[in-house]
């Protein structure tokens, strides 16, 4: 599963502090360590990691907190932050309200109205051309009309790679096996597509590295040539501490706006990821699992989706009144009616979101994970588990 040692790694670090007499100084360092050490095992990059300890540490100092106040949820809550603020990407505040505005129809960074030319970058063999179609094909599904333009000159097969994903997706395509120049040829398909009224031109590009200086030269003309409104950075989900340095290479030759993680199906970690978002100032936007050209997931789609169904699952629950939205203070529901309530909530989640999360007892854990946190009952309102989260996480 997507990051799913980091997410129980800092889960666990932040429930520990439940356990904790006393919230002092030493048990906001014992937590903070154990949340560190689990964002150095996914591959977050070192810089990341002491500064996110750093920002909580300014933020919270717990000696100087208020008699009264709940700290383990003021500590939760910074964190929480922290560690949003490394996915965010740092775009400005109308960027942001139009994007979620727009999520129906478009993926950050287009929207309907004029046509849009989105250039993919990234290293050799993170899955480009690949992506390029998934991205493609998602848009297709959405009522956009995209294309898709090979300028990898570079890479033995590429256009055929290329022109076979386009063709079962059913999306039109430009390349040529004649022209050498990517930059001449990405223009003409630019242009080509224009004319037939396509929204969405996307242009693959070939892979480079960081050293290779001719290769930044030639993506830097790819760029001046067709001028595009957005520019993707493709990075494979398993590079790990290279994906920092990697994506700040990318970002100084062209205006990267926007990150996709590929190959999370076949690495745990991923947390390279957030590396790629503190460099570029860019938000992850999709990830990738799989070859087919289905197989791509917007983040902020992924969360609606789960949310909409712990909505209808709290529902069911039925939770007594004196517990919703924490009143009733830390008075535990008993064992009977705790049993009809996870029935409750199982019978309203889809069999197959039921199954992804254990059964049954999956998500009694879940939700007794979910008390600890909270510190008391279970207590849906009340902010127990840290929950939500930015939808582009």
């Amino acid at each position: 599963m997507v990051l799913n040692e980091l997410g129980r790694g800092i889960t666990s670090a932040l429930a520990s502090m439940a356990n904790a007499m006393v919230i002092d100084e030493a048990a906001l360092d014992e937590c903070l360590k154990e949340i560190c050490k689990a964002l150095l095992q996914s591959d977050v990059n070192v810089k990341l990691v002491a500064a996110m300890r750093s920002n909580v540490k300014k933020r919270v100092n717990v000696e100087e907190l208020a008699a009264g106040l709940n700290k383990r949820k003021i500590i939760e809550k910074a964190v929480f932050d922290e560690i949003c603020a490394m996915l965010d990407g740092g775009g400005d505040g109308d960027e942001k309200k139009a994007a979620a505005k727009d999520g129906a129809s478009g993926s950050y960074g287009v929207r309907k109205g004029k046509p849009h030319v989105v250039m993919f970058v990234g290293l050799q063999g993170s899955g480009k051309t690949t992506t390029c179609t998934k991205y493609a094909y998602w848009h297709k599904k959405k009522g956009w009309k995209p294309a898709l333009v090979c300028a990898d000159t570079f890479r033995a097969g590429a256009f055929d790679q290329l022109k076979q994903n386009a063709t079962k997706a059913q999306i039109p395509f430009y390349g040529s096996y004649e022209e050498t120049d990517p930059a001449v040829i990405a223009q003409q398909g630019v242009e080509l597509f224009r004319r037939e009224g396509r929204d969405l031109i996307i242009v693959d590009t070939s892979g480079r590295h960081k050293q290779e200086a001719a290769l930044f030269e030639e993506m830097r003309q790819v760029a001046e040539a067709v001028k595009p409104d957005l520019a993707v950075f493709v990075m494979d989900g398993s590079i790990g501490q290279a994906a920092f340095d990697q994506a700040k290479a990318f970002k100084e030759s062209v205006e990267v706006g926007a990150v996709i993680v590929t190959k999370l199906d076949g690495h745990a970690k991923g947390g390279g990821a957030l590396s790629a978002v503190a460099a570029t100032k860019s938000p992850v936007i999709f990830y990738g699992t799989g070859r087919g050209h289905q197989e791509v997931f917007m983040l902020l789609e992924a969360y609606k989706h789960y949310a909409k169904y712990a909505t209808q699952a709290l529902k069911a629950a039925n939770i007594p009144k004196n517990l919703k939205g924490g009143k009733g203070g830390d008075a535990p529901l008993n064992a009977r009616h705790m049993q009809q309530t996870m029935q409750r909530m199982a019978g309203a989640l889809p069999p197959q979101l039921l199954r992804q999360m254990g059964g049954p007892s999956g998500l009694a854990q879940l939700m007794k994970s979910m008390e600890q946190m909270g510190g008391g009952g279970m207590m849906p309102g009340g902010g127990g588990g840290g929950g939500g989260g930015k939808g582009r996480k």
